[in-house]
C-alpha cells in the first residue's frame, strides 16, 4: 500500500512538471522576439494549416533556384525577427518548397513563384503585389473581406496529379507542334488539344502493336526450339530403344551359340 502511494505521488509530480513545462514553453513563444517560420510539406500541410480555422496563416510557395524567391524568403525572415509589426494579427508563417512538395503546389495550381497567400477561416487571399517587406506587412494587417476571399482548393491525390501532368504535356506539345508547323513548314494551323490526344493515342497503339509483334516472333522462335528439342528427344529415345533391342538379340544369339557348343563338347 505504501509502495502504491509512492508511485501515485511520483506520477502526479511528473504530470504537474510536464504541464508546467508546456505552459512555460507557450509563454516563452508568445513573449519571444521572433516568430517561427514553419516548413510545410505534403505530409503536414493539411493538419498544420487546417484551412486557417485555428490561426490565420501566411504561406509562401517557392523554389530554391528562383532569385525573387530568395529575396522573399529574406523578407519573411525579417518579419519573423520583428514580430511587433504583425503581433495584432496572431498570424503564423509558413513556406512550401515546390521542388519537393508537388501535391501541395499542384493543389494551389502554382504557376509562378514566389506565390504568397493568406489562409484564414476557410478562405484564401492572394498577394498581387511585389513581396516587399512593406507590402507583406500591409497584406497581413489588412482587414480581410470574405467576399474577396477565394475558395481553398481541396487536397489532390495521385489521379489529379496524373491528369494535371497530362494536361501540361498536351499543352506543351500543342505549342511545340504549332510552332514547328508555322516556323519550319510555313503552315498556319490552330493546333487543338484533340489533335495532340489523337496523336498520342495513335503513337500508343503503334507501340503496343510493335511490342505485340516482337512478342509473337519471340514466342514463335522459342516454341520452335522447344518443339525441335522434343523431336530430338523422341528420336534419341527411339534410337536407344533400337540399340537396346539389338543388344538383346545379340545377347540371345550368343547364349544360344554357347549352349550348342556345350552340347557338342558333352
Amino acid at each position: 500500500m505504501k509502495l502504491l502511494r509512492i508511485s501515485i505521488s511520483k506520477i502526479l509530480t511528473i504530470a504537474i512538471a510536464f504541464l508546467l513545462s508546456l505552459y512555460v514553453i507557450k509563454a516563452s513563444n508568445e513573449d519571444s522576439d521572433f516568430v517561427l517560420i514553419n516548413d510545410l510539406n505534403d505530409s503536414n500541410f493539411e493538419s498544420q494549416v487546417s484551412n486557417g480555422t485555428k490561426n490565420p496563416w501566411i504561406i509562401m510557395f517557392y523554389v530554391d533556384s528562383c532569385p525573387h524567391c530568395k529575396n522573399s524568403k529574406q523578407t519573411l525572415n525579417n518579419i519573423a525577427n520583428n514580430p511587433d509589426s504583425i503581433s495584432k494579427s496572431k498570424i503564423r508563417l509558413g513556406k512550401v518548397d515546390c521542388d519537393s512538395n508537388m501535391f501541395s503546389c499542384s493543389r494551389f495550381k502554382i504557376s509562378r513563384v514566389p506565390y504568397i497567400i493568406i489562409i484564414d477561416s476557410n478562405y484564401m487571399y492572394e498577394l498581387n503585389e511585389y513581396p516587399s517587406n512593406e507590402n507583406i506587412i500591409k497584406f497581413i494587417n489588412l482587414n480581410k473581406d470574405t467576399e474577396e476571399g477565394l475558395e481553398i482548393p481541396r487536397a489532390v491525390g495521385y489521379l489529379e496529379i496524373f491528369y494535371k501532368s497530362l494536361e501540361e504535356l498536351v499543352h506543351m506539345m500543342n505549342n511545340t507542334i504549332e510552332g514547328y508547323l508555322k516556323n519550319s513548314l510555313g503552315v498556319k494551323i490552330d493546333w487543338r488539344s484533340e489533335y495532340t490526344v489523337g496523336l498520342l493515342a495513335s503513337l500508343l497503339v503503334l507501340i503496343i502493336h510493335i511490342e505485340y509483334t516482337i512478342l509473337c516472333i519471340v514466342c514463335k522462335v522459342h516454341g520452335s526450339k522447344e518443339k525441335k528439342a522434343v523431336v530430338d528427344d523422341n528420336d534419341n529415345k527411339e534410337i536407344k530403344e533400337e540399340i537396346s533391342e539389338k543388344n538383346k538379340e545379340d545377347n540371345g544369339k550368343n547364349e544360344a551359340e554357347k549352349t550348342n557348343t556345350d552340347k557338342k563338347d558333352d
